[in-house]
């Protein structure tokens, strides 16, 4: 059998417990106050459930002290002991004590928390005392149970037992709100923080989508995978919590005037459904409506034969986006090629690829800059796969200013195709970059090779 058990604590109280044996010893249960909670001391079933104070007490005034929408839709939706589990499940703090030392800007508490747990001799026991009450003050209840044991003699010093109890929630709306934002900041932070200290070993994206399966997850085992999923659609940003929902990602390809990704030469169904966490067929125009994290679920590499810019996806690309999509056209390029985002470096490449030696540049950006140092002018003139020092795969290019510069086979068919698709021209100048310009005002940029002198 349990036991509700009435306890008077240090002069405080009364106190309701829920006590339960197991393994040979006692698991203590906070409930409330005495004659706020529905519940009368004496023996009951060991699955009996007791109502606390906490089924109908912070939650309701939770949700205007939190300032996250995403956290403020999981207080109204969620039940409050889903909310203390998710305090619980995020925090890597200990106990409810701890974790509100972390949170609280009210130094006497953080002070108290800190004597009751580090008492020394220098520290008497009414100071003890004290600074436990003022934690009872401050919390709305004592979620813990002190005892003090004063010394025989002078030659012994005074014993503290402090035990906390299994609680993650206060009588504090404020403080609850407090422990709610800082758990799940720095779980989710933690996570994301750990995909970047990994991603010298694989690709960031990928493990950032890891980090999106896995916050679901946790909400999910939280809350319930239902409704998590109805939280997410009650606020406005889909990035809420950390995470977006797959089947939420934008794909409107077989909607009427749009433009499918099948429209690109060599890029089947099969291939398009691939790219969509849902699988399902996105258009172009939905690759400007995507937030940050639903971004990190589309998987570029679904696409084969990416490995060479002369290969037939990207001659697809390169011959196909300029004309189709004008107003984006090198967001449009960088994230079907799959190159990386640098669109907030500031590196004047808005996409680059792992070497650094191709990409599109950021409205001009780049062109701009070498224009400074540079005279760049129209190629008239291209020999391709020229023997060089560096080996055979490399275009000799020749300006109308009498330059020459070198760029990879495979850079020089991109940008050749780029180019019949636009109309316009590819202008390099000596030994530089050589620029091919997009509908939208961008460029794409592919790095000299200049050979090696023997």
């Amino acid at each position: 059998m349990a036991t509700i058990v009435k306890k008077t604590i240090d002069g405080a109280g009364p106190y309701l417990y829920f006590v339960t044996y197991n393994g040979g010893q006692h698991d203590w249960k906070y409930l409330g106050k005495s004659g706020a909670v529905d519940e009368t001391p004496g023996q009951v079933p060991d699955s009996y459930e007791p109502d606390t104070e906490y089924e109908h007490g912070p939650r309701s005034t939770l949700t205007a002290s939190l300032d996250d929408p995403g956290l403020q839709a999981v207080a109204s939706e969620a039940t409050t002991d889903e909310l203390e589990n998710a305090v619980e499940e995020f925090t890597d703090e200990k106990d409810i004590l701890q974790a509100v030392k972390q949170v609280t800007d009210d130094n006497r508490l953080e002070t108290a928390i800190e004597d009751i747990n580090g008492f020394t001799p220098d520290l008497n026991a009414d100071v003890t005392r004290e600074q436990a009450d003022y934690i009872e003050e401050q919390l709305g209840f004592r979620p813990f149970d002190l005892t003090l044991t004063d010394p025989d003699n002078e030659h012994q010093d005074p014993m503290i037992h402090l035990e906390v109890d299994d609680v993650w929630l206060t009588e504090n709306t404020d403080l609850n709100a407090a422990l709610l934002e800082h758990a799940v900041s720095e779980h989710t932070e933690d996570l994301y923080d750990h995909a970047y200290d990994v991603a010298q070993y694989g690709d960031y994206a990928t493990n950032e989508a890891a980090v999106q399966h896995r916050l679901m997850k946790d909400w999910a085992d939280v809350v319930g995978e239902g409704t998590i999923h109805d939280i997410k659609k009650t606020v406005s940003d889909p990035d809420a919590l950390g995470f977006a929902i797959p089947s939420d990602v934008p794909a409107t390809g077989e909607d009427p005037g749009r433009t499918p990704l099948t429209d690109i030469p060599y890029v089947g169904e099969s291939t398009a459904k691939d790219i969509h966490p849902n699988d399902d067929v996105m258009a172009l125009e939905d690759l400007h409506t995507l937030s940050e994290r639903q971004s990190e679920l589309i998987d570029m590499d679904a696409m084969d034969g990416m490995d060479s810019m002369d290969a037939q996806i990207p001659t697809g690309i390169a011959s196909t986006v300029p004309a189709v999509d004008e107003e984006h056209t090198t967001d449009t390029v960088g994230r079907l090629l799959g190159l990386k985002d640098r669109r907030d470096a500031d590196s004047g490449t808005a996409w680059t690829n792992p070497r650094n030696d191709f990409g599109v540049d950021d409205n001009g950006a780049m062109r701009d800059s070498v224009a400074e140092n540079t005279d760049l002018s129209r190629i008239t003139n291209a020999e391709e796969s020229v023997e060089t020092t560096r080996g055979h795969d490399y275009t000799r290019a020749e300006t109308a200013n009498g330059d020459t510069t070198y760029i990879k086979d495979e850079y020089w068919t991109f940008l050749a195709n780029v180019r019949d698709a636009t109309g316009g021209d590819i202008v390099a100048g000596d030994d530089a970059p050589a620029f091919v310009e997009l509908p939208d005002g961008g460029h794409v940029v592919a790095a000299p090779r200049t050979p090696r002198d023997d």
